[in-house]
């Protein structure tokens, strides 16, 4: 088990004062602001119309950027991971002799099997690399298996 604990992690930005093509709608937004009175279950903000807001209002701009660097948008970093599991089987030395060999194993090795533990904040993001700037991938879930035979 891997772990590492006591970081934070600034979110990514989700809320931008008009959405294109080119950028997406976060899963946050399932829980903003609708109706009135929602601001006493959520922080998170409206998405405005494109009437209400426009490239000249700064108010709205600046309060988009506010949310977006605000502690509302700070996870904790800290994770557990189950990262190495290793299970082998060693045969019996008159089953292996039957082949010539003096010793025989078999094996099944996990790598990077779970995250066991992370903020809910991160909605299923690694946080290994929460915010990699689409350089770096996660690290593979590997399984591999080995037949070990000592002559």
């Amino acid at each position: 088990v891997s772990f590492k604990f006591d970081y934070k992690i600034s979110l990514d930005h989700s809320v931008a004062p008009r959405y294109t093509v080119f950028y997406y709608l976060s899963k946050s937004f399932v829980n903003r602001w609708v109706v009135p009175g929602d601001e006493l279950v959520t922080d998170i903000p409206a998405i405005t119309d494109i009437i209400f807001v426009s490239d000249n209002n700064a108010d709205f701009s600046s309060a988009y950027d506010l949310y977006n660097n605000s502690s509302a948008r700070v996870a904790d970093g800290t994770y557990a991971r189950l990262k190495s599991v290793r299970l082998g089987y060693n045969f019996a030395s008159k089953l292996v002799q039957k082949i010539g060999a003096k010793s025989g194993q078999i094996a099944i090795e996990g790598q990077n099997l779970l995250l066991l533990y992370s903020d809910k904040k991160l909605n299923g993001q690694d946080p290994e690399f929460f915010s990699s700037g689409g350089v770096a991938l996660p690290q593979p879930r590997l399984i591999t298996t080995s037949i070990i035979l000592g002559f």
